[in-house]
């Protein structure tokens, strides 16, 4: 039975294959054109169709990797970004000799179309969200000056908000007011009350914290054996529940 992690190996294997096959094309092409003969159009096709097939594997990989569970492990994605950002960084250049190709041909010249608006946006995404500014900064200018779509580098994805998460924000607002308005009214519970407060605060912390984006590990030790360990809203939970003021 084959896992994930295999299958995202297979994916970056069918990428460096996709590539060769990009580079062959281009050497090919620029072998021809050298000659100073006109370039079959065949060769200009074989160059597209390269170039697609690599980059549009690459940008549709951002997605399926994430689906595969590859996004979870901070190494894996920071290398997957600088490969991204390698692959844009050589786009601009190869659609320059696309655009240069198409025009020499007077059959092909009028079937040019550029990129769509939205194109390549996840790489682009990816250099934004695990690179540096600067990079970033480089790799939009670079596809500004080249006449590229920067969609990916402008907007970012929303995450969209689910009705469990809707309730428990609300769930979460609510009793927080409730318990400010208690603690103007009653400013010295009792031991049981301020035990509920306390529980009712956590869950009500926990609830607001689950709409937040971001990943939270806490471990705590209770003494010399207790030990709790706790991730995401449980966390804040956990993390409200001991803190808190008595």
């Amino acid at each position: 039975m084959r896992t994930q992690e295999q299958d995202v190996v297979t994916e970056q294997k069918k990428l460096v294959n996709l590539k060769s096959q990009l580079l062959a094309a281009i050497k090919q092409y620029i072998e021809v054109a050298g000659d100073f003969s006109p370039v079959p159009d065949e060769l200009v096709l074989d160059l597209q169709q390269s170039g697609n097939a690599y980059f549009n594997h690459a940008e549709q990989f951002v997605g399926s990797s994430g689906l595969l569970g590859a996004h979870s492990s901070l190494l894996w994605v920071q290398g997957f970004a600088e490969d991204c950002s390698e692959i844009l960084a050589s786009m601009p250049s190869y659609y320059e000799l696309l655009r240069t190709a198409f025009q020499k041909s007077p059959v092909l010249a009028v079937a040019w179309c550029e990129p769509g608006e939205t194109a390549f946006a996840n790489m682009q995404r990816m250099v934004m969200r695990h690179l540096n500014k600067e990079i970033a900064g480089q790799r939009q200018a670079q596809f500004e000056n080249a006449r590229l779509p920067t969609y990916g580098f402008k907007n970012m994805p929303r995450i969209p908000m689910n009705v469990e998460k809707v309730l428990a924000f609300l769930f979460g607002v609510s009793f927080i007011i409730v318990l400010l308005v208690i603690a103007l009214v009653q400013p010295t519970p009792t031991s049981f009350q301020a035990t509920v407060f306390r529980t009712v605060l956590s869950l009500a912390a926990a609830g607001v914290a689950a709409v937040i984006p971001g990943f939270l590990n806490v471990q705590l030790k209770l003494g010399y054996v207790a030990l709790i360990r706790a991730g995401g809203a449980i966390a804040v939970f956990v993390l409200v529940y001991f803190n808190v003021p008595a």
